[in-house]
C-alpha cells in the first residue's frame, strides 16, 4: 500500500484528508450539545450520573480540539457552520 493507495484502490492525497478532518470536525460539534443537555437536565450536579456525562462532555470537547489542531496542521482550519 505504498504512495497513499489503500487495499480498496483509492488513492488518499490532502484534499481527501481535510475533507474526512472536516467532518470529524462536524460531528464532534454535533455530538456536544446532546450530552450538554443530557447533563444539565440533571438536577444534582453532585450524582455520579451528572459526573459520568460532564466526563464524556469534556473529552468530546477535547476530540473536537485534536481535530482542529490536525485540521490546522493540515493547512485547512475547521470551518463551523450553524447546524440546520
Amino acid at each position: 500500500m505504498a504512495n497513499g493507495s489503500s487495499g480498496s484502490g483509492l488513492k488518499w492525497d490532502l484534499p481527501h484528508l481535510q475533507a474526512h478532518l472536516q467532518d470529524a470536525a462536524d460531528f464532534e460539534f454535533w455530538t456536544i450539545p446532546y450530552y450538554l443537555a443530557a447533563m444539565y437536565s440533571i438536577r444534582d450536579p453532585a450524582s455520579e450520573a451528572f459526573q459520568l456525562i460532564q466526563s464524556v462532555v469534556n473529552q468530546e470537547m477535547l476530540h473536537l480540539q485534536l481535530v482542529c489542531n490536525l485540521s490546522n496542521a493540515f493547512g485547512r482550519p475547521p470551518e463551523f457552520k450553524i447546524p440546520v
